[in-house]
């Protein structure tokens, strides 16, 4: 997956910027930073991440595995046949005696990121283009509203969204856990993803019910793309049941009936965003990398189906969706904290 091409005339501002975020990490002189690689992409980011860790007096290595067949679905997903790692356990070795490993390959969903960060050690996504991570840079007020949505969803039995388009699905939980991204591996175990900032959680199987709309302008990922016509997908004991519309119900339709996996259809993560610098024309702009401003944008929400393992689920299926949408409103045990797409939660609210 190549989302990290830059220019040479770059390179300063990458190592501004990494040495920046591997400041917010924590990093300390005398760390091993492991950055992991796939059939030799994105060496400049590789490079910068090394020499910016070099300045903080950290030990840099970099490990690079040969490139993958590349997926026949989305540009991220649970994966059974699993990544060059999943063949290599030396190299799973060494990533897990690293204090960070930088991923540059995007191992997300995959029982390989979960052993690493299991014994303990820090690892950061980055695959987003040099504009982006400077646009959604992470911040300290984004990391303590990113831990406060945590503290109140962690523990948390109930949500519910609705929008005037026609959502209305509500979700329970106690099955998986809650996680929260603010862009910073800054803890033992942690991971994150530079840029993000969002606040999610995973409905216990079986427990997600009613239907979601999906109204023109939504964005639709892996695709890149936003929505065309109104979608509406019931949801009945967890697993999407049916597609109703149009030409992207259609699409819909067939996207996951390409995969013959039941586990295709089951919810899984459900998200709101916290950056208010996150762009949701940027897809349309042209930005390059995976769209974490649309899965970012403050007040925004997510419906996701597929692979939960990153929730400490089951489903390894290939097929992940994420679908960012906008003017909706969400509820966690009651307590509404987005309001039409406006976070509005008094110990939230910051813009």
């Amino acid at each position: 997956m190549k989302t990290t091409t830059t220019s040479s005339g770059r390179v300063p501002r990458l190592l501004s910027l990494f040495r920046r975020e591997l400041e917010l990490c924590n990093v300390r002189p005398g760390e091993n930073i492991a950055i992991y690689t796939e059939g030799g992409e994105a060496a400049e980011y590789a490079e910068a991440w090394a020499t910016a860790a070099v300045a903080l007096g950290a030990t840099p290595f970099h490990l690079d595995l040969p490139a993958q067949a590349p997926s026949t679905g989305s540009d991220i997903g649970g994966s059974p046949d699993g990544h060059g790692l999943a063949k290599n356990p030396a190299a799973v070795a060494a990533l897990k005696a690293a204090d960070m490993v930088i991923d540059l390959a995007f191992l997300l969903h995959s029982a390989e990121q979960e052993e690493i960060t299991a014994a303990g050690t820090r690892m950061l996504i980055c695959v987003e283009p040099v504009d982006t991570l400077e646009r959604l840079f992470p911040t300290v007020a984004l990391r303590d509203e990113a831990k406060a949505s945590y503290e109140m969803l962690k523990n948390a039995k109930t949500m519910r969204m609705s929008s005037a388009g026609g959502t209305e699905i509500s979700y329970e939980f106690g099955d998986y856990t809650a996680s929260c991204q603010y862009g910073i591996a800054d803890e033992p175990g942690r991971w994150d993803h530079f840029a993000s900032a969002l606040v999610g959680h995973l409905p216990s199987r079986g427990k997600a019910e009613g239907v979601v709309v999906l109204q023109p302008g939504d964005m639709l990922f892996p695709f890149r793309r936003y929505v065309n016509d109104p979608v509406t997908m019931t949801v009945k004991d967890g697993f999407i049941t049916s597609f109703e519309g149009g030409s992207d119900a259609r699409f819909l339709r067939d996207f996951y009936e390409s995969y013959a996996d039941p586990g295709a259809y089951q919810v899984s993560h459900v998200n709101w965003g916290l950056n208010p610098n996150a762009r949701w024309d940027a897809i349309a702009l042209g930005t390059g990398g995976i769209g974490m401003d649309c899965r970012s944008i403050r007040g925004g929400v997510l419906f996701s189906t597929g692979p939960n393992l990153h929730h400490g689920g089951d489903n390894a299926t290939k097929c992940h969706v994420d679908i960012p949408m906008r003017n909706h409103s969400l509820w966690v045990d009651d307590q509404l904290i987005v309001d039409n797409g406006r976070v509005v939660h008094d110990a939230l609210a910051q813009a």
